[in-house]
């Protein structure tokens, strides 16, 4: 870990630049060559200078590879990052930066397994992303509540006050949210799912932020991106658990529906060869109707009379076109104009056409016992149907 900006006006240890180079290494040689035991570990591999055994020898300078520490009043001098606060404060009033190791880059992103970046939008998370120690924290209070019997507020301040910890109310808020989110939501697809406003919601691999799609604005990256693929492949199972669909080393794809009629479809390597991604294209809770397609403009009233007229004239009708043009909205609609005293089977490979009505059976195809798209259309052969809906 090291501190990078200009001095620090704020800090309580040292007004010289050069102790923002502390990179507070695992096994800190100024800890080694001091012989009076003086460079002491605060926590969380934190070590400060404690200045009642600090003899004022210098070893301790003369030992550190990066020029941090400094001799002042016959003392040595080092940042410890404002410990135990979790913010130092040259960081949080003059525009200093952490700049973690490529290790504890490592361990921050396996802690939780996902975080979010620092941005402000309409379709932005709205966290402060964690920071290392907050996610050693949370990795932490993860495993215990496994076994612990009691909500995530109790779990918080249980594991407080046996540590020792100090945090004021805001952080420990945000370390509830992420909690929240991280164990009894969907993680970063949380904020994103359920929307009638977001179509999709995409990940294209790991340390890349989760784009949605959005009704006006289209394709808009968020700021919420995974870490982890231990952590993705946990969160697509959660979504899809009630389908009796896994995502594995073994079975690294798989398409289910969510039971609000939502879709999903997810890969891992080595089938991803880009890394993991899935794609969760969000349920409409309200179908458009013939008048809302005509309303808006995306069917003119004489072409939805004709239309009208060929589903009531018992003609074939073939609905295509690109991912995401309007085909099963369009079906869904054309759908409303069955007579209901008629009989109508719907097959489909993914469930998604909404039909509210009296008569239908609804099939759908079963990956893992082989059931194929064709089997089931075959199936409709002998159901005595007026009408067969395939939709794929």
């Amino acid at each position: 870990m090291r501190l990078r900006g200009e001095r620090a006006d704020h800090c309580p240890v040292s007004k010289n630049p050069k102790i923002l180079g502390c990179v507070h290494c695992k096994d800190p040689p100024c800890a080694r060559a001091c012989p009076t035991g003086a460079i002491v570990e605060v926590g969380f591999g934190i070590y400060t200078v404690d200045e009642e055994r600090c003899t004022g020898c210098g070893l301790c300078a003369k030992a550190c590879p990066y020029g941090a520490i400094v001799m002042e009043e016959g003392k040595a001098k080092k940042c410890n990052l404002c410990y135990p606060d979790f913010d130092p404060l040259c960081v949080r009033f003059d525009g200093v930066k952490i700049e973690y190791t490529q290790a504890e880059k490592e361990e921050m992103w396996g802690n939780l397994g996902w975080n979010v970046e620092r941005k402000k939008g309409p379709l932005y998370v709205d966290l402060e992303p964690l920071n290392l120690q907050e996610s050693r924290i949370v990795k932490i209070l993860r495993k215990l509540y496994a076994g612990a019997d009691m909500n995530l507020d109790e779990l918080i301040e249980t594991y407080m006050e046996e540590s020792g910890v100090e945090m004021e109310e805001e952080r420990v808020d945000r370390i509830k949210r992420f909690l929240e989110l991280d164990l009894l939501e969907y993680g970063p697809f949380t904020p994103y799912i359920n929307r009638d406003d977001i179509e999709e919601v995409v990940c294209v691999g790991l340390h890349k932020p989760l784009y949605v799609y959005h009704v006006e604005a289209g394709w808009v990256e968020t700021n919420v991106y995974f870490t982890s693929l231990e952590r993705f492949v946990d969160m697509v199972n959660r979504l899809i658990r009630e389908s009796g669909r896994r995502l594995t080393l073994k079975n690294p794809r798989v398409n289910a529906v969510l039971p609000n009629g939502s879709r999903v479809h997810a890969a891992i390597p080595p089938v991803a060869i880009s890394g993991p991604e899935v794609t969760i294209r969000n349920f409409k809770t309200s179908p458009l109707t013939p008048y809302d397609l005509v309303a808006s403009g995306t069917v003119s009233l004489e072409l939805m009379a004709v239309l009208w007229a060929l589903v009531l004239m018992d003609n074939n009708v073939l609905i295509s076109g690109n991912t995401g043009s309007g085909k099963t909205t369009l079906l869904n609609a054309l759908l409303l104009f069955l007579p209901p005293m008629e009989r109508i089977v719907v097959v489909e490979e993914t469930p998604e056409i909404s039909l509210p009505h009296p008569h239908v059976v609804r099939l759908t195809v079963v990956e893992h016992l082989d059931i194929k798209l064709m089997d089931l259309v075959r199936d409709t052969l002998r159901m005595r149907p007026d009408r067969v809906v395939v939709g794929e």
